[in-house]
């Protein structure tokens, strides 16, 4: 049975891993969030369910960074370098440490505002000077 519960069920946060763009006060940053897991793999209740990482990075399933963000379904991730695609998922984890499989992958690119500038305006077309 301890064998099966390192396999916490992921199926909760496949559901609903869901990103947003910040506000231009926090551009560079990203909010997810993420449903709960409520069983184990082998089909049993997670009754000792303690917490989540975050894990993220540059390239498409290599995640060269992680965050420990304890028992919450939501979490800002700060200090993203603007320009920048990044891919997240997300693992839980029980009180002995048993870390689940990752969560399905998302992705952003940042940037620095968030504004588009306004486009060019009277456009001409000049006749060819020779």
């Amino acid at each position: 049975m301890l064998q099966y519960r390192k396999y916490i069920v992921t199926t909760s946060i496949i559901c609903l891993l869901t990103f947003s763009y910040t506000s231009a006060l926090y551009a560079g940053s990203i909010k997810l969030s993420w449903n709960p897991p409520s069983a184990n793999m082998d089909g049993t209740a997670l009754t000792d369910l303690a917490g989540y990482k975050i894990y993220y990075g540059t390239e498409s399933n290599s995640y060269s960074d992680s965050l420990n963000v304890g028992n919450v379904t939501s979490y800002r991730v700060r200090h993203l370098e603007n320009g920048n695609t990044y891919y997240f998922t997300v693992t839980a984890y029980d009180r002995s440490g048993n870390e689940s499989q990752y969560s399905n992958e998302v992705s952003l690119i940042t940037s620095s505002s968030g504004k588009k500038p306004s486009p060019p305006k009277r456009l001409r077309l000049t006749k060819n000077i020779r």
